[in-house]
């Protein structure tokens, strides 16, 4: 990962008029990184586990946190390997697509 911030992506407080989007690939490469060897398990504590993360890694707010892994898994980056019919299974992972670009939405 380069040296440039993070956060400098995902500050809300910026000029509207000069928009500014959360650098999906390096927040990807961060998650990726932390959670190789152990990666987060069941539905709901598997996403807080990442929101945690971000909020604890870059700063953010709770409620961007949510929203960036929001998007990261409607984007495909983030899936959940697991059963819809077993949500908090702590059997079940998160794969993370250390690319942050499966698709785009």
């Amino acid at each position: 990962m380069d040296d440039a911030p993070l956060t400098s992506t995902l500050d809300e407080s910026h000029d509207p008029q000069t928009p500014t989007r959360p650098d999906y690939t390096r927040i990807c490469s961060l998650l990726h990184s932390r959670f190789s060897h152990d990666p987060p398990r069941g539905y709901v504590v598997g996403k807080t586990r990442m929101r945690d993360l971000l909020v604890s890694e870059l700063g953010v707010q709770v409620s961007q946190a949510e929203r960036i892994i929001d998007r990261l898994e409607q984007r495909g980056a983030l899936t959940y390997e697991g059963s819809s019919e077993r949500v908090d299974s702590r059997r079940d992972t998160w794969r993370i697509d250390d690319s942050g670009t499966r698709r785009a939405v």
